[in-house]
């Protein structure tokens, strides 16, 4: 299929995408590749409008990015799996305060990171089937002066909706890269540590945007 040339400001702006709508009939991801193709698109568009708005205030803005995020990312699947066989020690008591601080951590990391970047050129270069049921949306990214790298999205269908579980940059899961970082602050702090520790991260991203807008 013919590229697909997107002007975008980072990387994580593709992150951010709503769902197109699955066909009825569908079973996987990869019965659908055009519309996980679209998916992807979509997710760009709608977050260049947010990064492009001139009259959002930063606190607006970053309410935007999370929703999008929302929308996008399968937050409570990706909050299990981020956390490996670390599960399986963990009490319900430690489960449930993880799984309510992941959303607004994970997506504060995405959101914040989202204005940093300069003007770079995205291009979706086709779909990959993955596994069973899912799909890969192939990307490149080029920046002026910099070698371009390689940005795959795996897409599944959940609940009758596209959605991202994650995202392979030149080569890297990032889902890989946060289990094995969580892993490794709960071997030094123990899983309380780690749920105290998303805490003041979490919250350190709200006191900031308060105070620029302040």
């Amino acid at each position: 299929m013919q590229k697909l040339v997107l002007e975008f400001k980072t990387l994580m702006v593709v992150v951010a995408l709503s769902l197109a709508a699955p066909a009825a009939h569908a079973k996987s991801a990869q019965d659908m590749p055009e519309d996980a193709w679209a998916f992807i698109q979509e997710l760009a568009d709608k977050t260049l409008d947010v990064l492009d708005n001139i009259y959002l205030t930063q606190e607006e803005r970053d309410q935007q990015f999370h929703d999008l995020l929302r929308d996008g990312f399968e937050i409570n699947y990706l909050a299990k799996l981020v956390l490996g066989h670390h599960r399986r020690s963990a009490t319900k008591q430690q489960m449930q305060d993880f799984q309510d601080i992941f959303s607004d951590y994970i997506i504060g990391i995405y959101a914040g990171r989202l204005a940093k970047y300069g003007d770079e050129r995205f291009y979706v270069t086709g779909t990959m089937p993955v596994g069973k049921n899912d799909i890969y949306v192939r990307s490149e990214v080029t920046r002026a002066g910099r070698d371009p790298f390689a940005a795959d999205w795996r897409v599944r269908l959940m609940d009758g909706e596209l959605r991202i579980i994650d995202i392979k940059i030149a080569g890297i899961s990032m889902l890989q890269t946060q289990r094995d970082e969580f892993s490794s602050r709960i071997n030094r702090v123990g899983m309380d540590g780690l749920i105290e520790d998303m805490r003041k991260k979490a919250g350190t991203k709200i006191i900031n945007v308060a105070q620029k807008d302040g």
